[in-house]
């Protein structure tokens, strides 16, 4: 399933770190932390890979360059990106949570297919950018280079139960 959030917020990049990345909900099941990872052909082009640094994402959602600090191209907006959910069945969720070691892991690693190719997917078909044009007169859509995003997995939901799911903040 995919749940599709504007992020306006001054600092919503604050809730992924604090929250997601630090795994809150997951003292309870006492499972262990996981960083939020790079994705998108965008973030590869800004020579982010591997695990989101805090300050980095930070970068990113205020429209900076995350290695000069200058400002990335874009036009004044009102969200600073989006929180793409993507939740699994809850069949793969318990089966992760309830299942042996290697149902768990062909659970997770199915669960993280399913990402990469949503993300492949929305870069093939769905990634533009606006141009031209004042208020809405003379816009053009044309394609983008990639999605500019960090990928946080989490196994709970806020009632503590099992829910495989990862938020892919997408900078707008």
């Amino acid at each position: 399933m995919l749940k599709i959030t504007g992020l306006r917020s001054s600092n919503p990049q604050d809730y992924y770190l604090e929250v997601i990345a630090r795994g809150a909900e997951e003292y309870y099941l006492r499972r262990p932390e996981h960083a939020g990872v790079w994705i998108g052909a965008g973030s590869s082009q800004l020579g982010l890979d591997g695990a989101v640094a805090p300050d980095d994402l930070r970068a990113i959602l205020d429209q900076r360059h995350p290695i000069t600090g200058e400002k990335l191209p874009a036009r004044q907006i009102r969200r600073v990106g989006f929180d793409l959910t993507l939740s699994a069945p809850k069949s793969v969720s318990l089966l992760w949570a309830l299942g042996d070691a290697e149902q768990s892991t062909a659970a997770l690693s199915a669960h993280r297919a399913a990402v990469h190719s949503t993300v492949e997917y929305l870069e093939a078909n769905a990634c533009q950018v606006r141009r031209g044009g004042r208020d809405g007169y003379g816009l053009r859509a044309e394609t983008a280079h990639g999605l500019i995003g960090a990928a946080f997995t989490h196994f709970t939901s806020r009632a503590a139960d099992p829910q495989v799911h990862t938020h892919l903040v997408i900078a707008n």
